[in-house]
C-alpha cells in the first residue's frame, strides 16, 4: 500500500481553476454561436412569412442582417471575449497572491500587498524568495496583463490605452490578436465599430489559458509544492 502524502492543495485546485475556465469558455463560445444560427434561421422564416415584393424582402433582409451582425460579430463577440480576459486576469491575480502567501510562509518574507502593477509585485518578491522560472513563461503573462489594461481601462481601444506600444506590438507577432483600423483584414466587426480595437480570437483566449496555467505548474515545481502525492512503501 502506498501513503498519501499533501504538501498543498494549491497545485490541484488552482489547475483544476484553470481547466473549468477552458472548458467554459468553450462553452460559451458554442453557445454563443448556437443562438447566432438560431436568431439568422428565425429571421429567414420571418422574412419569408411577410408576403413582401422581391424590393421589399430585399430592404427588410439588408435591415435584419445589419441589425443581426451588429449583435453577433460585434456586441455578444467582445462581450464574451473582452469579459473573459478580465475574469481570467482576476484568477491569475488572486492564485499568486494565495501562492505568494505560501511562499512567504515557508521563507518568512512578507508578500507585497495589493498595489497599480500587483503581478509584477508578485513576480520580484517570488525571485528574491529563491523561486523563478524562465522569463519566458512570465513574458506570456505580462502580454495578457497589457491586453486586460487596455480592456479594463480604456476598453479594448489601443489607443486611449496608457500603454499602447505593447499591445500594437503583440498584434504585430500574434495572428490571434489584431487592432481594427485600415490594414485589418481579420473576421468580425469591431467594438463599436472603431478602429483602434482590440479583436480577439477565440483561440488568444484558450492560449491566454494555457500561459497562465504553464506559469503555476512551473511555480509549483521551483519551490517544490507537490500537491496530493502517493509514496509507494519501500518493500
Amino acid at each position: 500500500m502506498g501513503k498519501i502524502i499533501i504538501d498543498s492543495f494549491f497545485p490541484q485546485l488552482t489547475l483544476a481553476t484553470l481547466d473549468a475556465l477552458g472548458r467554459y469558455f468553450e462553452m460559451a463560445e458554442s453557445q454563443l454561436q448556437s443562438v447566432r444560427k438560431k436568431e439568422y434561421d428565425q429571421t429567414v422564416s420571418e422574412i419569408k412569412g411577410l408576403g413582401l415584393s422581391p424590393e421589399e424582402k430585399w430592404i427588410e433582409w439588408d435591415l435584419a442582417m445589419q441589425e443581426h451582425a451588429a449583435t453577433h460579430d460585434m456586441l455578444y463577440t467582445h462581450f464574451l471575449r473582452y469579459s473573459f480576459v478580465v475574469l481570467l486576469h482576476l484568477i491569475l491575480e488572486d492564485k499568486l497572491r494565495e501562492f505568494c502567501g505560501i511562499v512567504g510562509g515557508r521563507k518568512g518574507k512578507t508578500p507585497p500587498a495589493a498595489e497599480r502593477s500587483i503581478v509584477k509585485a508578485y513576480k520580484r518578491f517570488l525571485e528574491r524568495a529563491g523561486v523563478s522560472v524562465e522569463q519566458q513563461v512570465w513574458k506570456s503573462v505580462h502580454d495578457l496583463n497589457k491586453v486586460r489594461n487596455c480592456i479594463v481601462h480604456a476598453s479594448g481601444n489601443v489607443g486611449r490605452a496608457r500603454d499602447e506600444k505593447h499591445p500594437r506590438s503583440l498584434a504585430r507577432r500574434d495572428p490571434n490578436l489584431a487592432i481594427s483600423g485600415d490594414e485589418y483584414e481579420s473576421e468580425g466587426l469591431p467594438l463599436y465599430l472603431e478602429e483602434d480595437m482590440l479583436m480577439l480570437t477565440p483561440y488568444y483566449c484558450n492560449h491566454a489559458v494555457a500561459d497562465v496555467k504553464r506559469l503555476f505548474e512551473n511555480l509549483c515545481c521551483a519551490l517544490p509544492l507537490r500537491g496530493i502525492v502517493i509514496e509507494e512503501n519501500a518493500p
